[in-house]
């Protein structure tokens, strides 16, 4: 039977885990729920008594665990917590300045993995170290996000880099501004979202839907020593609760409530708390650049240019439809130099770049962070307005232009993009076959005129 602790010298391996004392938290060393497949462990914490079972906590989300390699949790008799792993070096949790031997390693009722150094009658003499210091994704019951202004450490929430890969670069980060008193999605520098202030009356944050809020207490602590906000169900423990941080940027709890669509920012719109940043503008021919993205103005005809593949203008319709159907069936970047060469199916649409909120996937690698990601994201929906399947959903270039230059214009979203299939091969080929056998006038990207 597992227990829930490790003494100096103890270990857990792949064939064991720790079980908290409630049987609702088990730490194991495992593949990612979502990417079964991937070939690599990683020291997880995960709950057994919700509909499905998933990642709470994982300490090594950036520094992935071959399967090859024999992998070991353990606390030395020096009180060092680290992972060890056959052919590279430890992973260490946490190194104490000074050697002690009295340590107990707990994965407690609570989620929590921490670190004791006990008293020679076995009661905690002080904390030393503990999951809930190093979050991940999910932010459970007690779990503090702000900062400690002794040790200068913050709590905050990053999310995944995607649905099935854990690391953290260039995530989503869910921070408490103590300044302001309210939650914040940013991404780098960006702010996304805001949760606006608690209002002291309801006990609720403003933009933070009503009925997503029901259930929960909240705690907001300020003093020398610490700023931070947490909350608790008015249940007590009685209920498996947590906020999670997608990879999108949304932030959603156990109950299939958002309480935050990071998603829907933009950057031009305010609504739901979205944070308005720059707006794209508009380059004229000859304007063009090697870049990125942007949208080019000529003679009342807009195009979207995405990499090498651009229309000159209104009368190359071939030429029109070819990149626009690329905008739509685009590859990844792992394929952005060689997109006259045979894709091996790894095709990437953009509308599920887009719609998975990673449409800056689809950008050259090449041009690094020489842009503004909400102009790119911005152009990146006005193109999927005006490739939608039916005609009379698209845009007319009159509202195209208003959505360009008007800070105030607010973009309906999108639907499926005309030619929403696999790649394969020579785009312009598959097309022109295609066509062969469709009437010209059925094709629903066949007329780019202003209307």
């Amino acid at each position: 039977m597992a227990g829930n602790h490790l003494k100096p010298g103890d270990f857990m391996n792949t064939s064991s885990q720790l079980l908290s004392e409630n049987g609702r938290y088990r730490m194991v060393f495992g593949h990612i729920s979502k990417n079964d497949a991937s070939g690599f462990n990683y020291l997880q914490i995960c709950n057994t008594d919700y509909d499905y079972i998933f990642e709470i906590w994982i300490a090594n989300p950036n520094q992935p665990i071959s399967d090859n390699s024999s992998v070991f949790l353990t606390v030395d008799h020096s009180g060092e917590l680290k992972i060890t792993r056959q052919g590279g070096e430890p992973i260490i949790l946490y190194s104490s300045p000074q050697a002690t031997n009295n340590t107990l390693a707990t994965l407690l009722d609570n989620g929590n993995f921490v670190l004791q150094e006990l008293h020679s009658n076995g009661s905690t003499k002080r904390l030393l170290w503990q999951s809930f210091d190093y979050p991940s994704d999910i932010l459970l019951p007690g779990m503090k996000l702000g900062v400690n202004h002794k040790t200068g450490h913050s709590w905050s929430l990053s999310s995944w880099l995607t649905n099935g890969d854990p690391s953290s670069a260039s995530s989503f980060t869910l921070e408490w501004d103590y300044k302001d008193g309210e939650l914040i999605i940013r991404k780098r520098e960006l702010i996304h979202w805001k949760s606006g202030v608690l209002n002291r009356k309801t006990k609720r944050f403003e933009n933070i839907p009503e009925e997503a809020q029901n259930g929960y207490v909240y705690t907001i602590v300020s003093n020398e020593d610490e700023d931070y906000f947490s909350f608790q169900t008015q249940s007590g423990d009685k209920e498996f609760a947590y906020w999670a941080l997608l990879f999108n940027g949304d932030l959603n709890d156990g109950n299939d409530n958002f309480l935050a669509m990071a998603s829907n920012c933009y950057g031009y719109n305010t609504d739901g708390g979205c944070q308005r940043w720059n707006l794209p503008g508009c380059r004229h021919k000859g304007d063009a650049s090697s870049s990125g993205p942007f949208i080019q103005a000529e003679a009342g005809f807009r195009y979207f240019v995405l990499n090498r593949f651009e229309v000159e203008n209104k009368a190359q319709e071939q030429t029109t439809r070819d990149a626009m159907l690329d905008l739509v069936t685009f590859y990844g970047p792992e394929d952005a130099n060689e997109l006259s060469k045979e894709n091996n199916g790894r095709d990437i649409k953009a509308w599920d770049l887009w719609k998975q909120g990673v449409g800056l996937k689809m950008l050259d690698p090449s041009i690094n962070n020489s842009f503004i990601p909400d102009q790119v994201l911005r152009c990146i929906h006005i193109a999927l307005l005006c490739t939608q399947e039916c005609p009379v959903d698209r845009p007319p270039m009159s509202d195209v232009l208003s959505m360009l230059t008007n800070e105030n214009a607010v973009l309906p979203l999108p639907n499926r993009p005309a030619f929403y299939f696999r790649r394969r091969g020579n785009v312009a080929t598959e097309y022109l076959e295609k066509s062969k056998t469709v009437p010209e006038n059925e094709f629903s990207i066949s007329d780019l005129q202003a209307r």
